[in-house]
């Protein structure tokens, strides 16, 4: 009984992996940004993008782990799949949002040379703000029909929110 308690904790473990990958990209995003905003060489601004890039690639993989893990010992869970979802709201939604933009949108902003500069700032900030907001709907949605009786889970509609952050990552750790 003790150990079946204990296998509860093993795919929470892993869904905190996927949220310390969330959290290091946001650190290496900001501080990519810091770099770039100081005018250091852009090598040193483009590794830290990438080390948040490789962080959200990583975090895909925790994250595949945890529900799989969770499925195969049998330890699914109400606190489990809130937990994933708060976890992948960060790493999937918030994290690829702030990389999208100080990598990709404030760049622009600082090399353009023209009048509407000030409406690419806010073009961009809402477009990356979509992005959350639509994978933190997304996730929401999913919560709510994955608890309906007669769901199956193994069906999505809709792209995951893990699969919409890789390509972000994706775009920023080839294009280095």
């Amino acid at each position: 009984h003790r150990l079946r308690r204990g296998m509860y904790i093993l795919p929470s473990l892993f869904t905190t992996g996927t949220l310390i990958c969330g959290y290091y990209a946001i650190l290496n995003t900001l501080q990519g940004a810091q770099l770039m905003a100081a005018g250091a060489a852009s090598a040193l601004a483009g590794r830290s993008f990438d080390n948040a890039a490789t962080a959200i690639g990583l975090a895909i993989v925790f994250d595949v782990l945890d529900g799989r893990i969770a499925r195969l010992t049998n330890a699914t869970s109400n606190f489990g799949r809130e937990f994933d979802s708060l976890a992948d709201v960060i790493t999937f939604g918030l994290a690829p949002g702030l990389l999208a933009y100080s990598w990709g949108v404030r760049p622009a902003i600082d090399v353009a040379q023209f009048p509407l500069t000030n409406h690419l700032r806010a073009v961009g900030w809402i477009i990356t703000f979509a992005f959350l907001i639509g994978g933190a709907a997304r996730l929401a949605r999913f919560n709510i029909d994955s608890v309906k009786p007669g769901s199956d889970r193994r069906y999505f509609i809709g792209m995951p929110i893990p699969a919409a952050a890789g390509i972000v990552a994706a775009v920023v750790h080839w294009q280095k």
